[in-house]
């Protein structure tokens, strides 16, 4: 069975390339644009990996993660910040 993985971006091109990218290694991604969506899902949804940007609009990926930790919820997890400029 495939590890199940959320892609928590608001930047759809870049989460659907993650998404594409961990496809080939027969990981199965469902993108969430949004915080506030994904905890939405959480209800209907097991997920094995988030992968958190941590400047999100509305809540933070920061503020996401504290919540999860809050509810003692036990997710693996890798937060990642984008950079416009280099």
């Amino acid at each position: 069975m495939s590890q199940r993985v959320a892609i928590i971006e608001d930047d759809t091109d870049l989460a659907r390339l993650i998404a594409s990218w961990l496809t080939s290694y027969d990981y199965e991604s469902t993108l969430f644009i949004s915080a506030e969506l994904f905890l939405e899902s959480l209800n209907k949804n097991h997920f094995d990996l988030l992968l958190v940007d941590w400047s999100l609009p509305g809540m933070s990926g920061l503020q996401l993660v504290q919540f999860l930790s809050e509810k003692k919820l036990t997710i693996r997890l890798f937060a990642f910040k984008g950079v416009d400029k280099i």
